[in-house]
């Protein structure tokens, strides 16, 4: 059994690959490197930040130098299960990496404030080094606050050097996240990070690669590329908040007007835009124009682009609201003219709305500027 090491320093060279570029630089590289003996394994992680993501953030920003704190197991634990509490640290392309073992309850603890640094050194394992401890219960105190951020997990299988204990090759899939249930006695499970048919493969070296290697990437046109598991979990996370914030606001742009269109336009609560855009939407294969709430309208008897009748409504009055998805089913000819003129006659900023052009496929009415623009 190979001896575990709890202080790391090399250089770890990221690649995205394909399932074919894999079988190429598995071929390449023969029997000069030979499975890790463990095989395949699922590792699990929680990455600690700050509520603001300090941690993650400032990776992102590629300094010359950075650093996070991560709890790992192989495999779901128990509460009694030996876990590594991990300091990792990168400066000028090399990567330090301090790790501990102790029973993942009591690093879990640790990690809430429930233990100090006393406790924590009478439960280690391993013969792990108390000095790493104090390493690490400072970055803890330095930073304050530090939350269960991301669960992480990915299948990973390793190869090693006979020749060179310092290099190794791994190649994770997938690699899995979850901002809920950020525990490592919950089984694997989350969102994928990465496409169908690829790998994330690691090189780690304490030295340069060996010029066999680096031919065997060459050939098989594998080229270094950056990625973080956790920075790109990080994305995601922010994406989702940024898409969350526009639906909020489109949410309250629609009440807004609703709300107007109701009061001007006597429309009864039960009927509201969103069940009339809804029911639209299902019957605009024909007839559409006959649910415009007895507005007058006719069949151009032409077709949009789907194939669907195009229709063309004549409305009397003014303030007269025509549902978005009426707008996205009138595509026809007409929309090489699409503008707008006049203005409300109640505040002066809201426009009328036409789409017209060939005269084909005429569509007119009055909406909230904007509403219906995505």
């Amino acid at each position: 059994m190979k001896e575990i090491i709890n202080v790391f320093s090399r250089h770890e060279i990221k690649y995205m690959i394909t399932d074919e570029q894999r079988k190429a630089l598995l071929k390449g590289i023969g029997d000069r490197m030979i499975p890790d003996p463990h095989g395949l394994s699922t590792i699990c992680n929680i990455y600690y930040d700050t509520p603001d993501y300090r941690l993650i953030r400032r990776s992102l920003e590629k300094p010359e130098y950075k650093e996070k704190i991560r709890l790992r197991s192989y495999g779901t634990p128990l509460e009694d299960t030996i876990v590594f509490l991990e300091l990792k640290k990168k400066f000028d392309g090399v990567v330090y990496k301090r790790r501990i073992e102790l029973p993942e309850k009591d690093a879990e603890r640790y990690m809430a404030g429930e233990m100090d640094v006393n406790e924590v050194i009478k439960v280690l394992a391993n013969e792990s080094d108390p000095q790493m401890v104090k390493e690490i219960d400072y970055f803890k105190t330095f930073y304050q606050n530090l939350k269960p951020s991301v669960y992480l997990s990915y299948d990973r299988c390793a190869y090693f050097s006979e020749e060179d204990d310092s290099l190794r090759i791994t190649f994770d899939k997938n690699i899995r996240w979850r901002k809920e249930n950020v525990k490592l006695t919950e089984a694997p499970g989350g969102k994928e990070l990465l496409k169908p048919n690829t790998s994330l493969m690691e090189i780690k070296t304490a030295t340069a690669l060996p010029v066999w290697l680096v031919k065997v990437l060459s050939e098989a046109k594998i080229r270094p590329s950056s990625f973080s598991k956790y920075g790109r979990a990080y994305q995601e996370i922010l994406e989702s908040r940024i898409a969350e914030s526009a639906l909020e606001e489109a949410r309250a742009l629609q009440e807004e007007s609703e709300k107007e269109i109701i009061l001007n336009n006597g429309i009864e609560n039960k009927d509201t835009i969103n069940e009339r855009t809804e029911r639209l939407g299902k019957e605009n294969d024909e007839h559409i124009w006959k649910h415009i709430y007895g507005k007058r309208s006719y069949d151009t008897g032409l077709r949009d682009k789907s194939g669907s009748r195009a229709g063309a409504w004549s409305f009397g009055g003014s303030g007269l609201f025509v549902p978005q998805s009426a707008f996205k089913w009138i595509s026809g000819n007409g929309g090489d003219a699409t503008g707008h003129s006049g203005s409300d006659n109640h505040d002066g900023k809201r426009k009328y709305w036409g789409i017209g052009g060939s005269g084909r496929n005429l569509l007119s009415g009055k909406i909230p500027f904007g509403t219906w623009n995505r």
